[in-house]
């Protein structure tokens, strides 16, 4: 496998499901901060553990033509069916507001126990959002939660405590503080208190019993917490709906990006046609977090799987699948979180050249054949680049060869990546093609590209000794951690799959 892990090789663009998310919170116990005694950590840990199914981080995530964001703050359960407050400011800097991005998909998700094996997440609508007010009523779908008690005005000197996900950390914590004072007046009145949580200036804000007396939106110089007090909240929630802006609507994501890149397309049903000058059409289409690029083809002919294997090698952004119909298809899903205009515009056009070059002639599958449809790049310059993004994943890892990095995961075999033509290849072999004849390697060939049809990350091929991997390649100028930690681990859960189902297969490669 060495000689493998420092080889460049060709491969395809691999889809990626939105647990490329920011890493979750976890519940842990506080942590100590000067000036917090070992009192304040037991009753703040106490109250952690009261309120924790009615806390939810709220992750609120962008898709824009600059690429995707996410911004999360703390939001807590108002009513049995899901009904959760927030800070709204999250939701106004995924609209844009402070800068010049087209935003074309807004999504909101709330996590409850986040970290732990107990984690679940609901998708949420914005029922109300006034940024003037700075809160946001959200509504999450079938959500099994705890609503919280609402507190009351609190006095001076008494303890309050702060949950917050501290910025960087990746956990949620509870710090003890007590409430200094209430300043300001009617819709402008703030809670000023001595907790905020480590750093994280939004959060929540609950009394000694666990009931909500704030929302925590910002800080004072003398790092004191800003909280929108309760009495605040409830005035909001019992005004009418219909005085201020209805929710923003970024609308139809891959609509919106098709038309920002300039292409042709007919519409019908949420499916995009997308004709080309070279007599092909492609098609796009948006299912769920995923956007499905792909181009219809003649009927593979009977002894052509292990040529189709052979050719997915040399695409440089998808690869031939099989569907449950048995129908040829040229394939790529590209993750919504990670997809831009210009970046669909690309693998739009590789999908129609690649799939014309396949009715042309199959038989070409050589690396050459494809080579002007690589993004390219100074692989000296991205090598750097791309050993900055794998110690990010937080994989352990090593050098795999010559700019080359093998990293592990919590099961599977190795994982490589090195940077290909402008492009970080994820891969690992998991032997030889499987078969004791050509007609069970035939016929197993068409196993492995109906695997290609389900598979949400990568896809599978044939090397040039016929030894076969799992495979993806993203464009450099779009990966990010996560993004690569998942590929990672998708790749060896699939290889030490295709392990157990075809056995202990031997290399053909030859030394």
């Amino acid at each position: 496998m060495s000689a493998r892990a420092a080889a460049a090789l060709p491969a395809a663009l691999a889809a990626l499901l939105l647990a490329g998310c920011p890493p979750r919170i976890e519940w842990m116990r506080p942590e100590p901060r000067p000036g917090q005694s070992a009192e304040d950590l037991a009753a703040a840990a106490r109250v952690l553990e009261q309120v924790r199914d009615g806390v939810a981080l709220v992750e609120v995530t962008a898709l824009t033509d600059a690429g995707s964001q996410t911004h999360t703050t703390i939001g807590f359960v108002l009513t049995a069916d899901g009904g959760i407050v927030c800070a709204a400011g999250p939701l106004a800097q995924a609209d844009g507001a402070a800068g010049d991005e087209i935003v074309y998909l807004r999504t909101v998700r709330a996590i409850f126990r986040a970290g732990t094996d107990e984690e679940r997440g609901y998708d949420c609508t914005v029922v109300r959002e006034s940024q003037d007010v700075g809160l946001a009523l959200l509504q999450a779908g079938e959500a099994d939660v705890t609503p919280l008690e609402l507190g009351g005005e609190v006095q001076a000197g008494e303890p309050v405590f702060a949950l917050a996900e501290p910025v960087g950390l990746g956990r949620l914590s509870a710090q003890a503080g007590q409430a200094v004072r209430y300043e300001g007046e009617g819709a402008a009145r703030m809670l000023r208190c001595s907790a905020r949580g480590l750093g994280g200036a939004g959060g929540l804000l609950v009394d000694g019993q666990g009931r909500v007396i704030g929302l925590n939106v910002g800080a004072t110089e003398s790092d004191e917490g800003l909280a929108i007090p309760v009495a605040r909240i409830a005035t909001w929630l019992e005004s009418p709906p219909e005085d201020e802006a209805p929710p923003a609507d970024p609308g139809t994501s891959l609509g919106a990006m098709l038309e920002s890149a300039d292409l042709i397309f007919r519409e019908s049903d949420g499916r995009f046609e997308l004709p080309y000058d070279n007599d092909t059409t492609v098609l796009a289409a948006q299912l769920g977090d995923l956007i499905v690029i792909s181009m219809a083809l003649p009927p593979l002919p009977g002894g052509s799987g292990l040529n189709a294997l052979r050719w997915n090698y040399a695409d440089p952004y998808g690869g031939l699948a099989l569907t449950p119909d048995d129908d040829l298809v040229w394939l790529a899903k590209v993750p919504v979180q990670f997809a831009t205009a210009e970046y669909l515009k690309e693998v739009c056009r590789v999908a129609s050249a690649r799939g014309k070059a396949w009715i042309d002639d199959p038989t070409d599958t050589s690396l050459e054949s494809s080579e002007e449809y690589y993004p390219g790049g100074d692989t000296e310059a991205l090598t750097p680049r791309l050993a900055a993004i794998v110690e990010a994943t937080g994989l352990p890892h090593e050098p795999g060869g010559e700019r080359s990095y093998r990293m592990t995961t919590e099961s599977g075999p190795p994982v490589y990546t090195n940077v290909y033509r402008g492009e970080a290849y994820v891969y690992a072999f998991s032997g030889g093609m499987p078969g004791e004849d050509a007609a069970e390697q035939e016929r197993i060939a068409r196993e492995l590209l109906a695997r290609n049809w389900h598979d949400p990350l990568g896809r599978l091929a044939l090397d040039e000794y016929d030894d076969l991997a799992w495979e993806a390649l993203v464009p450099m100028d779009y990966l990010q951690p996560a993004h690569l930690a998942m590929l990672a681990r998708t790749c060896a859960a699939q290889v030490a799959e295709l392990q157990n189902t075809y056995g202990d297969v031997p290399f053909n490669e030859q030394e």
